[in-house]
C-alpha cells in the first residue's frame, strides 16, 4: 500500500472489525444505557439456552413457595423470548440514551433497579393471590421480562414529552403522544398471549413518574450514589453522566427560551429582557465601530482598562482583535462612549 510503513499490514479481519465496532459503540453510548443493554443481551442468551427458566423467571411457584426471593431482583432483566427481547432492548436503547443525558446515569440505574423490584414484587403477589383464589396454574405464570422496564421509560418519556404526536412503530400512523405508551402496551399484551400483566405495571410506574416528579429519584439521592466509595468503579466508567455535569448538556437554545419566557425551573425572579439573556461584557475589550471612526471608546463604569479601539458599535474581548499594529498613542482618556453594555 502506498504511504504505508514497510513490513506493516492492515488487519481487516472480521474479528477486528467487530472489536472496532464494539469499541465505537461502547464509547458513544451513555454508561447506564450501555450496562442495561449488555445485561439484556446476557438475559437473551439465557433465554435462547433455556436457562432462564431456572435462573430468571419470577413465578409464585418458585419465588414464594420455594423461597427464591432473589428472582424479584433479576426477573425484570431476563426475557420471555429471543425475538421480543431484541425489540425490548432496542426500545430501551432508544429511550434511555436520551433520558440519561437529561437525568444522569445514576438516575437511570436507580430507576431501573427500583422499578424492576417494585413491578416484580407486585406481579408475584397478584399472581399468588389469584392462584389461591382461582386456579393453581397461575402459580406457573411468569412476567414479561424486559418489557415492563421498557414501558417504564417509554411511558415516562411520553408523559414528559412536548411533542403532540408520535409514529406508531413502523406503521405510517401518528398517535397522540399521551396515548402512545398505552396503545403500545395493549399491542404487546396481545402478542404475549394475554399473560404479561406486568407490562401494564411498567406502564403505570412510568406514567406515575412522569406525572408526579416527587416520585422520581431525587438529585440528592443520585449524588449520594455517585459519592459512595463502593460505586467508584461504576462512576468511573466511560460515558457516565454525572449529576453535577448535567449543566453542560443543556442546549443553549432551550436555556435561552427558559430565560425569555421566565418559566424555566433553573431561573427565577422577574421577567428578563431578551438582550439581558446574553453574557455581559466582562472588562477589557475594544469598541467596534465604523472603519473611519478613529476615536477610541470608553465602556461606561469601567476604569482606564476598559478603553478600547473602535471598530464597530460593540465591545469585544481584546483577545478577539489583533491590536499589535495599532499605535499606542491612539488611545484618548477623555473620549466618551454612549453605547450600552456589550452583548455577546
Amino acid at each position: 500500500m502506498i504511504g504505508s510503513q514497510p513490513g506493516t499490514t492492515e488487519d481487516t479481519s472480521i474479528s477486528t472489525k467487530i472489536r472496532a465496532a464494539y469499541a465505537s459503540w461502547y464509547h458513544q453510548t451513555p454508561a447506564a444505557t450501555r450496562a442495561i443493554i449488555i445485561v439484556g443481551l446476557a438475559g437473551t442468551l439465557l433465554t435462547a439456552l433455556n436457562i432462564d427458566e431456572f435462573l430468571g423467571r419470577n413465578c409464585p411457584e418458585l419465588t414464594v413457595f420455594h423461597v427464591e426471593v432473589w428472582r424479584v431482583f433479576t426477573a425484570g432483566f431476563i426475557g420471555r423470548s429471543v425475538l421480543t427481547d431484541f425489540f425490548a432492548i432496542f426500545s430501551i436503547y432508544q429511550t434511555c440514551s436520551r433520558l440519561e443525558q437529561k437525568k444522569g446515569s445514576a438516575y437511570i440505574i436507580l430507576t431501573s433497579i427500583g422499578s424492576t423490584v417494585l413491578i416484580q414484587f407486585i406481579t408475584v403477589v397478584v399472581t399468588t393471590l389469584a392462584g389461591i383464589l382461582f386456579t393453581e396454574s397461575l402459580y406457573y405464570f411468569f412476567g414479561g421480562g424486559f418489557w415492563p422496564l421498557s414501558f417504564v421509560f417509554i411511558a415516562f418519556d411520553c408523559a414528559t414529552s412536548s411533542q403532540p404526536t408520535r409514529q406508531l412503530l413502523c406503521f405510517p400512523v401518528e398517535v397522540p403522544t399521551k396515548y402512545f405508551a398505552a396503545i403500545l402496551a395493549g399491542i404487546f399484551f396481545l402478542f404475549s398471549g394475554g399473560g404479561a400483566i406486568d407490562i401494564f405495571l411498567g406502564l403505570l410506574v412510568g406514567t406515575g413518574l412522569g406525572k408526579f416528579p416527587s416520585l422520581q429519584v431525587s438529585s440528592d439521592n443520585c449524588r449520594l450514589f455517585e459519592e459512595n466509595s463502593s460505586m467508584h468503579t461504576i462512576v468511573a466508567m466511560p460515558g457516565f453522566v454525572s449529576v453535577n455535569g448535567l449543566d453542560s448538556l443543556i442546549d443553549s437554545g432551550e436555556a435561552l427560551n427558559d430565560i425569555m419566557s421566565n418559566t424555566g425551573s433553573r431561573f427565577s425572579g422577574p421577567s428578563i429582557s431578551p438582550k439581558r439573556a446574553f453574557r455581559p461584557f466582562s472588562g477589557n475589550g475594544q469598541k467596534l465601530g465604523s472603519a473611519s471612526d478613529t476615536t477610541p471608546g470608553q465602556f461606561p463604569g469601567l476604569d482606564d482598562q476598559g478603553v478600547g479601539y473602535p471598530v464597530q458599535n460593540q465591545y469585544v474581548p481584546t483577545s478577539a482583535v489583533d491590536t499589535s499594529n495599532q499605535a499606542s498613542d491612539s488611545r484618548t482618556e477623555d473620549s466618551e462612549d454612549k453605547l450600552g453594555p456589550y452583548m455577546v
